[in-house]
């Protein structure tokens, strides 16, 4: 970053070595007109009427162009206006921030959530599986009962299936 000086006479006093400026001079540009690009166009014409750009011109902007528009409307903002600006820039990303972690939180809860039901299922599964199985072995309903925990209505239902 180049520091910004402030000429005093023949003395330059160094202000700060954080913030620089630039300083373009449009009437000195030498381009001959096959050199200029549509892109080095816009830039020129951006700079030119940007005083006098209004909200339907700002909507037009793309890219770097509003990146520069916004950062030029930010600082015609007096003093008040730039703090509040700049509170409210907080906030929001404070907010952005707490909503992000309450998504990831949720979707943790859900996912073990999740997960126990579907172990769950997975074992009654598993249950009924191995009921089937005893059932078709030949051994009790009061024994298939005892050996599964399964209630005895759904063991005759298995056994009515089968």
């Amino acid at each position: 970053m180049f520091p910004l000086v402030f000429h005093q006479g023949r003395k330059n006093r160094t202000l700060t070595n954080k913030v620089g400026l630039f300083y373009i001079n449009l009437c000195n540009f030498a381009a001959q007109q096959p050199e200029v690009t549509e892109e080095m166009r816009s830039w020129m014409s951006l700079l030119k009427n940007m005083q006098a750009m209004n909200e339907e011109d700002y909507r037009k902007q793309e890219g770097i162009f509003r990146e520069l528009m916004d950062e030029c409307r930010i600082e015609k903002l007096d003093t008040m206006e730039k703090e509040n600006y700049e509170k409210s820039i907080l906030e929001y990303e404070d907010v952005r921030e707490a909503v992000e972690y309450a998504k990831e939180l949720s979707f943790a809860e859900g996912v073990e959530k999740g997960m126990k039901k579907g172990m769950a299922q997975g074992v009654r599964n598993g249950l009924l599986q191995a009921a089937a199985n005893l059932l078709k072995m030949g051994i009790s309903i009061a024994d298939v009962v005892k050996a599964t925990g399964l209630n005895e209505e759904e063991v005759r239902e298995l056994k009515a299936e089968n």
